[in-house]
């Protein structure tokens, strides 16, 4: 294509969404592609904020009439882009459950005459009312694209693959003549390949970014376990911003609600105007926070990781991992999903010995990739070179080092330090126990752990344990499988302690306690029933460090 070309494109950029240029070669590329007739499907793998929308709304509005259909992974995506297209003057349809209350005919009349863009859900994709909209549409030739939102959810290689998006193989073998257009921020080798097969892509054209290295971002990791007090390290940052900079907003995301909560809580008690935001919050409170946040009334907005890329604001300098997410690239989509505004930010991790034995506990029940996967969350953590060339080799792409733009390349014998002085914390307090044949009364000394959890009695912890121990054993010794691993029982032993403890070390009530030890016992045994052995036996791995 001619400069010509790209200058046109350009202008009509400004026309329709203000925007002067294009933010890359590759967004201007993705563009092309999905104009080109001579291509029929586009496969586009760009970073979080590298502008993949403007990749199909651009061409949308170039195309008369005609709308564009958006399967999205939830309503936040669908409301984000509306807000969006409305400071654009552009009308937006978002379906939802209630939207099948409409008179069809009355509401298909109206809607050609108002929207370019209908954006629905995937749980609601295959809606009775909605396939029969799809299919008015497209008798009347309305339809300019079918565009698939964050299309790695179809992957199973994605650890928050969902199910439902897989239905959507069902849209594209329906209208085989509708260019289809996947979007991804995961443009790993494994994903890539399940969203063509998936969505049976022809005559594709693939646009993948050259550089994954995020602009803007200073990337930094500590370790709870030899700070003083990890809370008042967060109100230490906090108020260093605050004092920089006249409009400050941060965010600070968690792995569980208790922790958002709690977070948000003991924040406030220290002076910095703060807030939780999570699925244990009831919608209004949640609304009402987040418009606190958004109006300033607040700095801080404590979230859980499901919530990670939704928020955003001018004002966004600092976003806080309290604990690592699962894996790699979902920390990626959540830290870079923040960087639409070009604006520099500081992302910190908080790192420490319990964090990773619930990341233990929570991959022992899932599969052998996600337990493979989860290594390099850790090895990030606790990275002996330079932060973004971790997670760029995670996607298999290589770059030099950033020189300044990570505490490792900028800090390295400060971080080194910390790193030795974390590993000899582990090394020293033996939270992940051993391998050794020492009565559990003895690694749990039962008389320094009444307290923890409120109302359990030490010796019924311990009794507790032997029925876990003993699940173990009997999954062990009556699975029947070709992966069934060589373990010495003292290994079993082992594995019961550090799941035991992940429990303990994260319930605060006897009752809660014992609930999600009978729960984790009860998994085993139907994996014993089945003759399979059990995936904490099988995702087990026996050291840290």
């Amino acid at each position: 294509m001619t400069d010509t070309k790209k200058e046109e494109l350009q202008e009509k950029l400004k026309h329709f969404f203000k925007f002067e240029s294009f933010k890359s070669e590759d967004q201007y590329n993705a563009t092309l592609a999905v104009i080109s007739t001579e291509i029929h499907d586009v496969l586009i793998s760009l970073p979080p904020a590298a502008g993949k929308s403007i990749c199909y709304q651009l061409p949308t509005m170039l195309c008369d009439v005609k709308i564009t259909i958006v399967i999205v992974a939830n309503k936040y995506t669908a409301e984000e882009q509306r807000r969006f297209l409305a400071t654009c003057n552009i009308d937006a349809f978002y379906f939802h459950s209630r939207s099948n209350e409409f008179n069809l005919t009355k509401f298909f009349e109206k809607f050609i005459q108002l929207f370019k863009f209908v954006y629905v859900t995937s749980n609601m994709l295959m809606n009775t009312w909605f396939q029969t909209f799809i299919k008015m549409l497209n008798a009347h030739d309305l339809i300019s694209f079918i565009v698939v939102d964050e299309a790695h959810c179809i992957s199973e290689y994605y650890e928050e693959s969902v199910e439902l998006y897989r239905k959507i193989t069902k849209v594209r073998d329906d209208y085989p003549h509708i260019k289809f257009i996947a979007l991804t921020s995961i443009g790993t080798e494994n994903i890539m390949t399940d969203i063509k097969n998936y969505l049976h892509l022809k005559n594709s054209r693939e646009i993948s970014y050259s550089n994954w290295k995020l602009p803007n971002i200073y990337l930094q990791v500590k370790y709870k376990d030899i700070l003083d007090n990890p809370i008042n390290d967060v109100k230490k940052l906090i108020e260093n911003f605050m004092n920089s900079s006249e409009e400050f907003s941060g965010i600070i995301s968690c792995t569980k609600c208790h922790e958002a909560m709690m977070i948000a809580k003991q924040l406030t008690k220290l002076g910095i105007p703060a807030a939780a935001y999570c699925s244990k919050l009831e919608e209004i409170k949640r609304n009402q926070n987040e418009k606190k946040w958004i109006d300033g009334k607040i700095i801080i907005l404590a979230i859980t990781h499901k919530f990670g890329m939704k928020f955003i604001k001018p004002s966004l300098r600092c976003i806080i991992h309290w604990s690592p997410p699962l894996r790699l690239e979902q920390y990626y989509r959540q830290i870079g999903s923040y960087l639409r505004n070009n604006e520099k930010i500081l992302c910190r991790m908080y790192f420490g010995i319990e964090d990773w034995i619930n990341m233990q506990a929570t991959v022992m029940r899932k599969t052998n990739q996600t337990s493979e996967e989860f290594k390099t969350m850790i090895q990030y953590c606790l990275s002996t070179e330079c932060r973004h060339l971790t997670y760029s080799r995670y996607f298999g792409i290589n770059i030099n080092p950033c020189g300044d733009a990570c505490d490792f390349c900028e800090k390295e014998s400060i971080v080194r330090t910390r790193q030795e002085k974390f590993k000899e914390f582990a090394n020293q307090h033996d939270i992940l126990p051993t391998l050794k044949q020492t009565p559990i009364i003895a690694v749990y000394n039962l008389n320094k752990t009444g307290g923890i959890v409120k109302d359990l009695e030490p010796i019924h912890r311990c009794n507790i344990y032997e029925l876990l121990q003993s699940a173990l054993n009997e999954n062990y010794e009556k699975a029947s499988c070709i992966n069934k691993p060589d373990i010495e029982i003292q290994y079993l032993a082992q594995l019961a302690r550090g799941l035991e403890y992940s429990i303990f070390s994260t319930s605060y009530k006897e009752m809660n306690y014992k609930y999600k030890m009978m729960r984790l016992i009860e998994r085993i045994k139907k994996s014993t029933e089945s003759k399979k052995i059990s995936n904490y036996i099988l995702n087990y791995k026996f050291q840290l460090l």
